[in-house]
């Protein structure tokens, strides 16, 4: 257990709030620091006894001011062609500080100037995500994930932008515009919800949720117009439908998050 906190805190030195983990379960709410920075008196009063490994909150900003960020690759289940694209999209990456999974995948991690946001509608075609905003990166040494380099993580301009590069030269379509224009209409859409947004608003699965979170906070919020009142019952009842809930405090941060960052996100709808 020293080691998981001893790593844990040299990512915190460095201004990365991290979250202490039982399996893959979270040990605290960790919504907040998201926005806000995770105190020394915050970290050493994490359940660390209680933790067999610890995560980073990815699009949390480092003192440094750059945005941590990495791509995971899982291609368990996947068929033989999605394994190779994933394996090509890899190669097409900036080599960076990798580390693998308990199930044999890779963390590949990164520091961009530009806040990545998560990407993870392309797992079923190559195996890989990004892990942006919202998400955690389970970090090691925390059971069952070990270093496979020296690197620290490679600064990169876009990470985002440099995911979808790679993607597309491994051979990966991607859509040329979303659904709806991501542009913030003057009086608020009015229009009908897009096809992306109704699948996403039936509730989605634990991993899932923080990333759905801040698109529907966004959509309700900055593009839709609603008020905070109306966008955050919507939120709770989405909520309602996700397996499991968040606590209510989460889905209060993430409506505040998308409206002090103002996000204005769509979807593929593919």
């Amino acid at each position: 257990m020293t080691g998981v906190i001893e790593a844990a805190r040299n990512y915190w030195s460095l201004g990365l709030p991290v979250v202490p983990l039982k399996g893959k379960q979270p040990l605290v709410e960790w919504a907040k620091w998201q926005t806000q920075p995770q105190t020394e008196q915050e970290f050493n009063g994490l359940p660390w006894a209680e933790a067999d490994g610890f995560a980073i909150i990815c699009g949390s900003k480092a003192k440094n001011g750059l945005y941590v960020g990495a791509i995971d690759s899982d291609v368990k289940n996947l068929n033989s062609e999605a394994i190779e694209k994933g394996k090509q999209a890899l190669k097409n990456m900036p080599i960076t500080q990798i580390e693998e999974t308990p199930s044999k995948g890779q963390h590949w991690i990164y520091l961009s100037h530009v806040k990545p946001k998560s990407i993870s509608v392309y797992h079923n075609i190559c195996g890989l995500e990004l892990l942006g905003e919202g998400k955690l990166c389970i970090m090691a040494p925390s059971e069952g994930y070990r270093r496979l380099n020296d690197n620290s993580p490679t600064i990169v301009k876009d990470l985002e932008a440099i995911f979808y590069e790679a993607l597309q030269r491994a051979g990966v379509q991607i859509p040329p515009k979303t659904w709806f224009n991501k542009e913030k209409p003057v009086k608020g859409y009015k229009g009908p919800e897009p096809p992306c947004i109704k699948t996403l608003i039936q509730g989605v699965d634990e991993g899932l949720r923080n990333e759905v979170g801040i698109r529907l906070a966004s959509y309700l919020l900055n593009f839709r117009g609603l008020s905070k009142t109306k966008a955050l019952a919507k939120l709770q009842s989405w909520n309602s439908r996700n397996r499991p809930p968040l606590p209510n405090r989460e889905i209060e941060a993430i409506l505040k998050s998308a409206e002090t960052h103002g996000y204005v996100y769509g979807c593929d709808d593919e």
